[in-house]
């Protein structure tokens, strides 16, 4: 049997209400604390990722949500495509999404704020022949940004649970009549599962950085 302490249950709302105000966030933040999920955030910025900037958010206008982010960015090469080039007004939204919106573990169109063209911009050094049944998009390489993503925090489309966000995982642990030991225990799994994701499919930040600065290097997209 658990410790009587650790037997009594979250002494929040188990239903958040429809309008957020800042009494309402700090509720959420209070929550998230007493589960430690700074703390675990602060473990994989040190010794998973090795790098990156951890803060609590909010988004009263949008989701309603209030999380803890982890996030690192850095100047990559990001292939513009020659449909993205002349898209219009949507390529251009796109352009200023930044990390907030589009930050994906790894480089690529989708993960990336796009930059303006121009001399920076490049095409790939490197040809040969590949399978007739290979898709081919054609482009150029641009100067842009990549970097990792993971937001643990509460949404009001999910308002009894904490959610587990980033582009390998996305989960939910309920806290509703869970004392605080079984939520911290559900967390440490979810995390621990993305962590062993992350070391299998993804580099360090400082790697990761070093790595896309080489390609820009060799793109001639060098700042």
């Amino acid at each position: 049997m658990l410790p009587a302490t650790s037997q009594q249950r979250l002494p929040f709302p188990l239903v958040l209400p429809d309008r957020l105000d800042r009494e309402s966030f700090e509720t959420i933040r209070a929550l998230l604390d007493t589960v430690d999920v700074g703390g675990r955030l602060r473990y994989i910025r040190e010794f998973i990722w090795r790098g990156g900037t951890l803060q609590f958010v909010t988004d009263p206008h949008g989701s309603g949500a209030g999380w803890y982010a982890l996030t690192a960015e850095w100047a990559a090469a990001v292939l513009e495509s020659a449909v993205q080039k002349g898209a219009g007004p949507e390529s251009a939204a796109r352009k200023g999404a930044g990390l907030a919106s589009a930050a994906r573990e790894g480089a690529g169109p989708e993960s990336a704020a796009r930059e303006g063209a121009g001399p920076e911009s490049a095409a790939w050094p490197e040809r040969g022949l590949v399978s007739a049944n290979t898709p081919v998009l054609e482009g150029r390489w641009i100067r842009g940004r990549s970097g990792y993503q993971l937001q643990v925090g509460i949404e009001l489309s999910v308002p009894s649970a904490i959610q587990i966000r980033s582009s390998q995982l996305l989960s939910h642990v309920p806290f509703m009549g869970r004392s605080p030991v079984q939520v911290e225990q559900a967390l440490q799994v979810e995390l621990s599962a993305y962590a062993e994701a992350f070391l299998s499919h993804c580099q360090p930040v400082p790697q990761a950085a070093a790595q896309a600065a080489r390609r820009l290097q060799l793109l001639g997209l060098a700042a």
